[in-house]
């Protein structure tokens, strides 16, 4: 990878076209949230390439630090060498930047994002410290774009998800005391990264694991899915609505994300009045309220383990709405809830 100049030397001025939307973008998150400090997880492909220049070029207008962070999942001989260079290129924009090996190679998607989203947050609570008396949120910021999240809805969708799990992915939710996650590119296309790139010439990766053709599989033997999906699905629904599938998508995230606050809000204040999960009471809600106050009612408990699956859910809620004399509902770490009288309880076995 060339050297290149300093991000805000890049974009000094008027952007060129080409890279106006996803500079926009990055303008607007900073002015709507207001991070203190900020990690960028940083592969090196368009999408986060193109998030990094302009997280730069505004947070080095306001004095904001800014830390890349590349993360080598070590799933091919040259994973480090491109993380390397990555590191590399951020430096050069001006980013303080570091590479963290994931400990465990896995073809799992789901782990690897896991073993990602852990080093993030860890290189964030260190970024914390660093400042000591001038700490801050800090924010994780990812460049997911809204094909990302096209993908994301199609990906649940076909696994029967709830509405809960259709909002998808947001612009910032918290994941620690202070820390957000963030993903200012999520009203920004995946061809846009690509054209910022090419507008301002700089060099980006493209990953070859997300060919579905080629040797990188998952732990199935099968290609990854959403490597599938973006290849393959979106570009055959596209085909046969005869129009872009991908904002049709995203826009399923963003209804789902308004009625999920929503009944979250419902369930929240329900749970207020009837903390002692009186059955009278929890028949007088729908049943999508219900379920929310079941999570809230073993949060409140102590459960901090898996999240519970819509068949648990289910269960529980047959407990109020379908009463036979059926048994405890079980969750993991010996957590269950039963019905007791006029009362649900949620106990620890």
């Amino acid at each position: 990878m060339s050297k290149l100049d300093h991000a805000t030397k890049l974009l000094s001025g008027t952007p060129p076209i080409g890279a106006r939307p996803v500079s926009l973008a990055v303008h607007h998150y900073f002015q709507t949230h207001k991070p203190g400090a900020v990690v960028v997880g940083f592969s090196g492909g368009a999408d986060s390439l193109a998030l990094l220049t302009c997280v730069i070029d505004v947070a080095s207008r306001q004095n904001i630090p800014v830390l890349s962070v590349s993360v080598d999942h070590r799933w091919r001989p040259d994973s480090a060498l491109q993380s390397e260079e990555a590191a590399e290129l951020a430096r050069t924009l001006g980013a303080t930047a570091k590479v963290v090996a994931l400990e465990d190679s896995t073809h799992s998607e789901a782990l690897a994002r896991q073993g990602r989203y852990a080093v993030l947050s860890k290189c964030a609570s260190q970024l914390q410290s660093s400042l000591g008396e001038n700490l801050t949120d800090t924010h994780i910021l990812v460049g997911h774009t809204q094909d990302d999240q096209a993908e994301t809805v199609l990906l649940r969708l076909g696994r029967g998800a709830s509405a809960k799990s259709l909002a998808a992915m947001r612009s910032k939710r918290l994941v620690a005391p202070s820390v957000f996650l963030g993903r200012p590119l999520l009203s920004v296309r995946r061809r846009q990264t690509i054209e910022f790139c090419q507008a301002l010439e700089l060099p980006f990766f493209s990953d070859p694991s997300n060919d579905p053709m080629g040797p990188w599989k998952a732990a199935d033997g099968a290609p990854f899915r959403r490597s599938a999906l973006r290849v393959y699905a979106i570009p055959a629904l596209t085909k046969a609505l005869q129009k872009d599938s991908v904002p049709a998508l995203a826009a399923v995230a963003t209804s789902m994300q308004q009625d999920e606050d929503a009944l979250a809000l419902w369930a929240k204040k329900h749970f207020e009045i009837n903390a002692d999960l009186e059955i009278k009471q929890l028949q007088e809600v729908p049943v999508a309220v219900r379920k929310r106050v079941y999570r809230l009612a073993l949060e409140a408990g102590g459960y901090h383990l898996a999240q519970p699956h819509q068949t648990q859910l289910e269960a529980v809620d047959a407990l109020v709405a379908k009463w036979q004399g059926q048994g405890a509902v079980d969750f993991p770490g010996g957590w269950q809830i039963y019905r007791k009288g006029k009362n649900l309880v949620v106990k620890a076995t």
